[in-house]
């Protein structure tokens, strides 16, 4: 699962908010107010605490991705937020090159 949130643990309500605050007009542009991409993301946030983007296409979640590392956030989450993408990147490139050996 690949989700954004503070910390190693769930119920970190603020940050995911922070996050979700802070791009949600670039999220409303691309996937329309009422889309079910905005209802997972606005329900993931207001219950769990973190914004799950899993379910997204390489499309979408390379906006999203994009969006969250342009946003306005404090540089600490920030910082973390890149070197998880960072580390996604990685770990796909890994996983295509163990299944091309396979």
């Amino acid at each position: 699962m690949i989700m954004i949130s503070k910390g190693n643990g769930f119920g970190t309500k603020s940050f995911a908010n922070q996050v979700l605050a802070s791009i949600r007009p670039s999220l409303i542009e691309r996937f329309g107010k009422d889309s079910e991409i905005m209802q997972d993301f606005d329900n993931e946030e207001r219950f769990f605490g973190f914004i799950a983007l899993q379910d997204l296409s390489k499309d979408d979640f390379n906006f999203v991705a994009q969006q969250i590392i342009n946003a306005s956030l404090d540089e600490k989450p920030k910082i973390g937020l890149i070197g998880a993408f960072a580390g996604l990147f990685v770990g796909m490139i890994f996983a295509v090159l163990i299944g091309s050996i396979i």
